[in-house]
């Protein structure tokens, strides 16, 4: 399961183990199942919350799935998030 609170949901890269005992959540673990107060935060803000991906990353990786920068993680198709998934854990 993903992060459990709102509080202790900081992003991380992407790995094997969707949480941590810091309460630290693996990105596509979010993405795959995310929790109800995840639904309306924008992708972008999102991806710009994890170590390493700054706005020039994000915006290529976005354009690569085709997905808006204003999309919300609730407003991603199953093929936008099964690909951004896969671009992020490569």
């Amino acid at each position: 399961m993903p992060c459990s609170t709102p509080t202790s949901c900081a992003v991380n890269a992407p790995s094997s183990s969707s949480t941590s005992s810091q309460g630290r959540c693996a990105i596509d673990a979010v993405l795959t199942d995310p929790p109800a107060f995840v639904q309306t935060a924008k992708v972008a803000d999102l991806l710009l919350a994890v170590p390493k991906y700054g706005p020039v990353k994000v915006n290529k990786l976005l354009g690569r799935c085709q997905i808006a920068p204003t999309k919300t993680i609730g407003g991603l198709s199953r093929r936008q998030r099964e690909q951004l998934v896969a671009l992020l854990t490569n």
